[in-house]
């Protein structure tokens, strides 16, 4: 319940994030916009991110991806008793439904 393992086996060098922003008009509609980001750097301290930097307390606390590249063995999130208003930040959209789909990968393509 609310758990997420992944065994890596074989070293991940490289780990890329990307995010893709939705807002609902009847169905949801892609954002133009799209985030990329690297987290090998961002982790290894080369490269800064607003969105990461943020998100970086619950990311040290609710995961164990909490060390530079490679990862191998267990990587694991957990989403327990984890509120809403941990995200909330301020009001740049107007309101209506949202959603966003996050993707971790190995390479930006």
């Amino acid at each position: 319940k609310g758990y997420l393992a992944i065994e890596l086996l074989q070293p991940v060098h490289a780990a890329w994030i990307h995010g893709i922003g939705y807002y609902k008009y009847n169905t949801y509609q892609k954002i133009a916009t799209e985030y990329w980001d690297d987290l090998c750097a961002w982790i290894a301290g080369k490269r800064k991110s607003y969105l990461l930097d943020y998100l970086k307390p619950l990311i040290n606390k609710y995961t164990n991806a909490n060390h530079s590249c490679p990862y191998t063995g267990l990587l694991f999130a957990k989403a327990d008793n984890i509120s809403a208003q941990k995200f909330v930040i301020p009001q740049i959209l107007p309101a209506g439904r949202y959603k966003v789909e996050f993707y971790v990968t190995e390479g930006r393509s």
